[in-house]
């Protein structure tokens, strides 16, 4: 009944008589992306078992051998596609010890430590424009993007000013462009072999945000590059921390298919509001109280932003009930300041803000980025306050006049914020739910149809699942199952 086999096809004999599983619904981790973890079995100590994982038993890798990529058959057909990764070997009893790790578990092996400025996001000519397809050129104000190293420099990065941008190199100004992030995330995903869908990346207004970028786009002499290369325009964090920060900031939640290698990036408050669901029966095994005490939602890209000390920071954190639990993010967005342009006197404008050094090849500034994962959304050409457009990068919905220019804010509060936009249903959702487990009824094919997002009615409620446990036995079919649910309605 089960198989494991290699990607190329080679089958290891299990030690064991049965293969325990527990899968994890993603949509329940803040910290984490998780997906199917087995408990530990045993391979038999055979030539060709030790063969195929590549004879662990000799490895001197610390930590062991790297995850063996795997395929799980279940009666017959592929279940998952995940990976075998290693946990301890016995000579003297002649035991290999293993676990399997599929769905986002198997995502989170291939992308761990993996940095989203190391890979190639690609490279475009440079244009002095606000129309690429691939980045932005927003102005922000920085004055101490160079610090005392060009102490010609007037503060604003991506300088339009009232005839447009710049047409020649100055050390008044600099360019850094900022890469839109649906095509930075698909490009960083498909580095893996990885695709992705999914209500996030389809919104409109999603696809307006572009990430902040601290490197100027200057070689050594201070003269604007030719081209753009996006990677160098990113933070130095990890492919896996930037799906963490989306789903925190977005309250998303993942759907992982490894057979097809997609993500799909769902917004959970639609998910809670889906009218199809299953019939289950079952067997109440325990309930227990929601003790859920509320939660700090707070934004933390990084602490190098100065203005952080004197400009109100109380977007950056909202309260939820008593606030007993603090879930960081790690992201956020930049201040916003309304001020006279430092290279047009009487002109004033609207513009994103920062003080935190910048990166460049001139001035012996170092070009190592300093920032961390900071979004804007690009409204495009906005008057100033002299009814001349410039490019809006901001966090709001607003220009420099008042006029909406957006539905979404990068804030976590107001109507157009975060939590009410994204999270709110979620959190009263899990602020309210009973936690139950239900021994039920539980088959092969009910295991290959598992969903995160879908309910099950349950002893009249509506319940989302948290967790699945089966053990599937060598000889015998499956059975039954032990799921641990959250009460919907």
């Amino acid at each position: 009944m089960i198989r494991l086999l290699t990607l190329a096809g080679d089958e290891l004999q299990l030690g064991d008589g049965s293969l325990s599983l527990e899968i994890r619904n993603p949509y329940f981790e803040e910290e984490a992306i998780p997906g199917t973890t087995s408990l530990p079995f045993s391979f038999s100590w055979t030539r060709d078992n030790l063969r195929t994982l590549g004879f662990p038993h000799r490895s001197r890798v610390p930590g062991g051998p790297a995850p063996l990529p795997a395929q799980l058959l279940l009666d017959g057909p592929l279940w998952r596609i995940g990976a075998l990764k290693y946990g301890e070997c016995d000579e003297a009893k002649k035991k290999l010890t293993y676990k399997f790790t599929a769905d986002a578990g198997a995502l989170r092996e291939e992308i761990k430590g993996i940095r989203l400025s190391d890979l190639d996001l690609g490279t475009v000519p440079f244009m002095r424009s606000n129309a690429s397809p691939d980045y932005a050129l927003l102005p922000v104000r920085n004055t101490a993007f160079y610090g005392e190293k060009n102490k010609d420099f007037k503060g604003i990065v991506n300088y339009y000013g009232p005839a447009g941008y710049p047409a020649v190199a100055s050390k008044q100004h600099c360019f850094a462009p900022q890469p839109y992030l649906v095509p930075v995330l698909r490009k960083a995903l498909a580095h893996f072999g990885w695709s992705v869908s999914g209500d996030f990346v389809d919104e409109l207004e999603i696809q307006q945000l572009v990430i902040y970028s601290d490197r100027a786009l200057e070689d050594a002499t201070g003269a604007v590059l030719a081209n753009v290369e996006l990677a160098r325009h990113v933070p130095d964090i990890t492919v896996a921390a930037l799906l963490l920060a989306l789903q925190g900031l977005f309250t998303l939640g993942y759907q992982v298919d490894t057979q097809r290698k997609h993500l799909r990036m769902r917004f959970l408050k639609r998910e809670l509001g889906r009218t199809d669901y299953q019939d289950r029966s079952g067997v109440l095994q325990r309930s227990a109280p929601n003790l859920t005490e509320g939660w700090q939602l707070i934004q933390k890209p990084d602490g190098n932003d100065e203005l952080d000390k004197s400009l109100d920071t109380s977007w950056q954190s909202f309260r939820i009930g008593s606030a007993k639990e603090d879930i960081t993010v790690d992201a956020g967005t930049l201040h916003l300041v309304r001020e006279e342009d430092p290279l047009a006197a009487g002109r004033q404008w609207l513009v994103p803000a920062i003080s935190a050094k910048g990166a460049s090849a001139a001035y012996d500034l170092g070009e190592e980025s300093r920032t961390g994962l900071r979004l804007l959304f690009n409204r495009g050409l906005q008057p100033d306050g002299r009814g001349n457009s410039y490019p809006l990068g901001t966090a709001g919905t607003v220009n420099y006049a008042g006029a909406s220019v957006g539905q979404l804010s990068l804030h976590w509060d107001g109507p157009q914020g975060l939590y009410q936009q994204f999270g709110q249903a979620w959190y009263t959702f899990r602020s309210q739910a009973t936690e139950t487990e239900y021994e039920v009824p539980f088959t092969l094919a009910d295991l290959r149809s598992i969903e995160p997002g879908r309910l099950e009615m349950v002893d009249h409620h509506l319940r989302l699942w948290q967790q699945i446990s089966v053990t599937i036995d060598l000889r015998r079919k499956l059975s039954k199952a032990t799921i641990i649910y959250q009460q919907v309605r």
